[in-house]
């Protein structure tokens, strides 16, 4: 290792960190990446590409970030914003690169280095936190360097994160359900299909007999008619998509009523559930 190499060694972190928000409230990664930033900050003016950096700045990029300190994208993203916010850092970008700049880095981090065996005289004042408008205020005190990120701090408190809906669920359906149902039907085709819209379809068991139900019922009538009357078979996974069990179906030979007929039954029925209900004191029912 150069002599070059070795100036760089280290960076200057002080214990004042530990009452910081940066280090107590934050994810484990916006610290980290803190760190990746103090540790990638130039210690002397250099130029990149002809472009000049300063003390305490880097060129870099989300994706690099992110891939250097092992985190996503979102996390880079969150904590920059977060350093940012707090005045720790500045970035300035192009349609190429984004330029770091760690602030109060010379004051933070060359004020000491030029003796690595000498440290302060005195332990580093701990920030002085003063409630105001419901943020939390970070001040420090100028009789001994602190760490950048200690210095003039003003971070809003964190939101907590919003409580996720516990999943519903799923309902408890007798084993093979489905196979009941497959065992049934009147054209047995496409049962891959016909899984899948009942899967869809079927939300409980009451739900589920009531199909098997009506597959009982329609299947034989279903089955008359591709055969008898020459129309193409329905499939089981048509007749769950379409919900073709609601149709009304007519069994071969039956005939329905007179709609007079049936109208004057309505009628009657509708007289019967009244007289009942005047009784109770209830106002009629005008339909059924």
């Amino acid at each position: 290792m150069n002599e070059d190499n070795l100036s760089r060694g280290y960076v200057a972190l002080y214990r004042s960190l530990l009452d910081n928000p940066i280090f107590t409230k934050y994810p484990l990664a916006y610290f980290k990446i803190f760190v990746y930033c103090l540790l990638k900050a130039a210690y002397k003016p250099k130029t990149y590409q002809g472009i000049d950096i300063p003390v305490g700045s880097f060129i870099s990029s989300s994706i690099e970030i992110a891939a250097q300190c092992g985190v996503t994208r979102d996390q880079v993203r969150g904590s920059i914003e977060a350093l940012t916010k707090a005045h720790v850092l500045a970035t300035k970008t192009t349609n190429k690169f984004t330029l770091y700049t760690v602030e109060n880095f010379e004051r933070y981090q060359n004020g000491w280095q030029g003796n690595p065996q000498q440290s302060p005289n005195k332990a580093p004042t701990l920030p002085q936190k003063t409630p105001t408008n419901n943020k939390e205020e970070i001040r420090i005190t100028d009789t001994e360097p602190q760490s950048a990120i200690a210095a003039a701090v003003v971070v809003a408190p964190l939101k907590a994160p919003k409580a996720r809906k516990a999943p519903k669920p799923k309902p408890e359906l007798p084993p093979d359900f489905f196979e009941e149902f497959w065992a049934i039907v009147w054209y047995k085709v496409g049962k891959k299909d016909a899984k899948a819209a009942w899967d869809r379809i079927v939300k409980d068991e009451a739900g589920g007999r009531r199909l098997i139900a009506l597959a009982i019922q329609q299947g034989p009538i279903l089955k008359d008619q591709a055969i008898g009357g020459g129309r193409n078979p329905l499939y089981p996974s048509t007749w769950l998509n379409k919900e073709r069990f609601e149709d009304e179906l007519l069994l071969p030979g039956f005939e329905p009523s007179d709609p007079a007929e049936e109208a004057a039954k309505q009628k009657r029925i509708l007289a019967a559930i009244n007289r009942d209900r005047a009784k109770e004191g209830l106002p009629p029912q005008e339909s059924l």
